[in-house]
């Protein structure tokens, strides 16, 4: 009905631990070695170019921005 409010019963983590399942390595067929063709996980975003880095830092000026969260400028 309109104007309705329901809880759902999900919830975000409170640690970043789902990064570590997110994208897993690649199993080929059952019971093959895993393929781990991740880039390494870095505690700062990454970015291209210097330009890409410095149009964020504008963007964002320190604070957390609403469409990025959970990332740290």
């Amino acid at each position: 009905e309109p104007g309705t409010i329901i809880d759902l019963p999900y919830h975000w983590d409170t640690t970043d631990e789902w990064k570590n399942g997110a994208m897993r390595p690649f199993i080929p067929y059952p019971g093959a070695e895993p393929i781990d063709d991740r880039i390494e996980r870095l505690p700062n975003p990454q970015y291209q170019f210097e330009e890409d880095a410095e149009a964020a830092d504008t963007t964002h000026r320190g604070l957390e921005c609403a469409v990025c969260p959970g990332i740290d400028f």
